[in-house]
């Protein structure tokens, strides 16, 4: 036995194949052996079989693979002490695990937690900024691999902050869309995604804006700022959207009203659901009481389209216009002659005076002259015995104002008869009795 042993063994020592373990069958033909050897030969003895089998430990000049699988990215928000997880492998020699070295800013990482393949540690505490990971693990054979990875933290526990521009909080809007603006401020401006009522906004600067559509009624503005540290800030102003304009109810005039009076009364109320802003008539405000308005509107002569305006607090607006006709009547006055005159010629010079606006006058037909408020015509006719003169003023619109006299004509002298003195009769008083009478064709006796 000790003679076969020998032999084995020189012949397996000539294979320079690296470490080799050798098992010896002394019983009959052995089969493979299960731990991958490799038959070296075979003998033939008396006694039996004898078989070599060689087991070889490989040479390993390569390190083992080195995974970094936690933290996935270099850049980490809010935790200051991150784990560290790694992955391993190495099927050649096996990986020495007693070797595995993890260090941050230099420091050792102690108390990992390991298994055949992977380690999973916490590393201490760390401050904002940049920190320096070191990984080496070396193999049964001694190959070393390292990973040296740089680790920034970032501490930021304060949302972004957001400003409303425009529209102001509480607004009434008179339209469907809305332009929706804010500035969004974070500590470090890293500002990572914005949605203004869902809809997602590029950051790009620190103002946002977006047009929205709007519904009738109360309508939300809401405004979400996420900052790459993941911490969210929202937002939300209240708008009205207004679609119903003022309503104006007008209790006088009646549209096409008719007056003689430099004025007309304007009377009543303007009404809206989201309050009134003000009414103007002519371009002028009104003042309201509750609403109610009460006031004088100068007229001019004719037909005057007199505007209302009313506009609510969102800005809608309802317009009228009211149509009053100011129709003035001129006073007309004949100053010469005056009423019941004796005339003694056939024609009358007729002179008076008026006021008002007038397209003419008018004596007997005949037209006047004006002249700054007064009225002549010439060479007006006179019948015999009694005579009307009638002065007619007209306007634009066909208003008439007159004003009538009578003159009697006279062409022939009075009668003049005495009964007493006699004619001849002679008296010694210093006064005498004369007794007669004066006859005419007028009523009248000069």
């Amino acid at each position: 036995m000790t003679a076969i042993s020998g032999a084995i063994l020189r012949r397996a020592a000539s294979l320079s194949l690296g470490t080799m373990l050798v098992a010896l069958a002394m019983s009959g033909p052995l089969a493979a052996d299960d731990r991958g050897g490799e038959r070296i030969f075979t003998d033939s003895f008396e006694l039996g079989h004898v078989s070599a089998w060689s087991r070889f430990q490989p040479q390993d000049s390569a390190a083992s693979t080195l995974d970094l699988i936690e933290p996935q990215q270099s850049l980490i928000f809010n935790d200051p002490t991150p784990a560290i997880v790694l992955g391993f492998r190495d099927p050649l020699s096996g990986v020495d695990l007693s070797s595995l070295s993890i260090q941050v800013d230099d420091q050792v990482i102690s108390g990992c937690r390991l298994s055949a393949h992977s380690a999973a540690c916490e590393a201490p505490a760390l401050d904002s900024g940049f920190h320096a990971l070191q990984i080496s693990l070396a193999d049964r054979q001694g190959n070393t691999v390292e990973l040296n990875q740089q680790l920034e933290i970032v501490l930021d526990t304060v949302p972004p902050q957001i400003v409303w521009q425009s529209p102001i909080d509480g607004s009434l809007l008179a339209t469907p869309q809305v332009s929706a603006e804010a500035l969004v401020n974070d500590a470090d401006d890293q500002v990572s995604a914005i949605r203004i009522n869902g809809s997602g906004q590029v950051p790009d600067g620190k103002t946002v804006t977006a047009n929205v559509a709007l519904q009738a009624g109360a309508n939300e503005l809401w405004i979400e700022a996420v900052d790459r540290a993941g911490n969210l800030s929202r937002s939300a102003i209240e708008v009205t959207l207004d679609l119903i304009p003022p309503t104006i109810a007008l209790l006088e005039p009646s549209p096409g009203a008719l007056t003689q009076r430099p004025t007309v009364r304007f009377r009543g109320s303007v009404s809206d659901d989201h309050g009134v802003e003000g009414l103007w008539i002519e371009g002028s405000p009104v003042a309201l009481m509750d609403g109610d308005f009460d006031l004088e509107v100068p007229l001019v002569e004719g037909v005057n389209d007199i505007s209302l305006l009313a506009r609510d607090s969102a800005g809608r607006e309802v317009q009228w216009t009211v149509a009053v006709e100011r129709v003035t009547v001129p006073e007309v006055v004949i100053t010469s002659p005056v009423d019941r005159q004796r005339i003694s010629t056939t024609t009358v010079d007729v002179s008076g005076a008026f006021n008002g606006s007038v397209a003419g006058i008018w004596v007997n037909g005949i037209p006047a002259t004006l002249d700054a408020g007064t009225f002549t015509v010439d060479n007006v006719p006179l019948d015999g015995g009694a005579t009307a003169l009638i002065a007619a003023g007209f306007t634009a619109g066909g208003s008439t104002s007159t004003d009538k006299i009578t003159v009697l004509r006279d062409l022939e002298s009075p009668i003049l008869g005495v009964s007493e003195p006699l004619p001849g009769s002679e008296t010694f008083a210093a006064t005498t009795t004369v007794i007669g009478a004066v006859r005419d064709c007028s009523p009248r006796t000069v």
